[in-house]
């Protein structure tokens, strides 16, 4: 369910899977270009730019209750995950 993922793209475009729903029932896996380099990213410029993305709130956040770094598709209030609403909350999906 709570999945942080990301790809390099042709060698120059590092991309982040997000969840998004278009039925109640139904969630769909997008990838959105989050980065792009020229000629490519060296190894190091490609680790900075995942790291940053882990912490871009677009993408993801950290649930309040678990700690556990969830996409923001997942998310029954801005800071808690489908999961912990329902342990903490008794909502049902």
């Amino acid at each position: 369910m709570l999945v942080s993922q990301t790809r390099l793209c042709e060698g120059k475009t590092l991309e982040v899977a997000t969840t998004q729903w278009p039925h109640p029932h139904e969630p769909v896996l997008v990838w959105r270009r989050a980065r792009s380099w020229k000629h490519g990213p060296t190894p190091e410029q490609l680790e900075r730019a995942r790291q940053r993305l882990l912490t871009t709130r677009k993408y993801f956040f950290r649930c309040k209750f678990c700690q556990e770094l969830a996409d923001s598709g997942w998310s029954y209030e801005s800071d808690v995950c489908y999961g912990c609403a329902t342990v903490h909350f008794g909502v049902l999906y």
